[in-house]
């Protein structure tokens, strides 16, 4: 199985956009892949992702594994501003919460996928699983393009 944070990174370094939920699994490790689907609102939703040839910024829903008992308490949502798209939702997931999707802002003056903004401040305490929208530099320009989805379940 793949720990989430691997699984991040490479969602993230295809293009992609992860949205992590937790469930409790008596047979996946706390911290491992269960599943990874596509997204709603895509042709494709519900379907295993692998594969697929799919836009950029597409979502892939992934469940993690919290282990028997599951997560209790609160998480705090971690500053990501300044970050990469990959370390940023790292940090995120990391924290037990997600990031449902990103947006993006054309800017001259931050570096293409670098974090400009965060829905929720970072040190807020939220539930565990909560979504926080990324806001990305875009850069000068963005070009749409699509990317294949990579297996992150095994």
């Amino acid at each position: 199985m793949t720990d989430v944070a691997t699984a991040v990174q490479e969602l993230v370094q295809a293009g992609l956009a992860p949205l992590l939920y937790y469930a409790s699994s008596p047979t996946v490790v706390a911290g491992n892949v269960i599943s990874a689907v596509m997204g709603p609102g895509q042709t494709s939703a519900g379907s295993p992702a692998a594969g697929l040839t799919v836009p950029v910024n597409s979502q892939v829903v992934v469940t993690v594994s919290t282990g028997v008992g599951g997560v209790v308490g609160s998480a705090t949502v971690p500053n990501v501003v300044g970050l990469t798209a990959q370390a940023a939702t790292t940090a995120l997931a990391q924290a037990f919460v997600s990031c449902d999707k990103f947006l993006w802002a054309v800017s001259a003056s931050v570096a293409q996928g670098v974090v400009v903004s965060q829905s929720v401040a970072g040190g807020t305490q939220v539930a565990p699983g909560a979504i926080v929208q990324l806001t990305l530099s875009a850069g000068a320009a963005r070009v749409a393009r699509t990317v294949t989805v990579p297996n992150v379940t095994t």
